[in-house]
């Protein structure tokens, strides 16, 4: 069984984590904004949606 990995372009990961940030951020929960992430956040982020779009 091969393991498909799904590219997906940054303006939709950015869109998925920046509506996400503004849900969590209503319910009172603060995370840092898209543009704050360092390297190491930005890629387990972008690992996060793509897992999450593979559902």
């Amino acid at each position: 069984m091969t393991t498909q990995t799904t590219t997906l372009p940054p303006n939709l990961t950015r869109h998925h984590y920046e509506a996400r940030r503004r849900f969590l951020q209503k319910a009172g929960v603060a995370i840092t904004p898209w543009y704050q992430l360092t390297a190491l956040e930005r890629t387990a982020a972008e690992q996060e949606v793509t897992s999450s779009v593979r559902r």
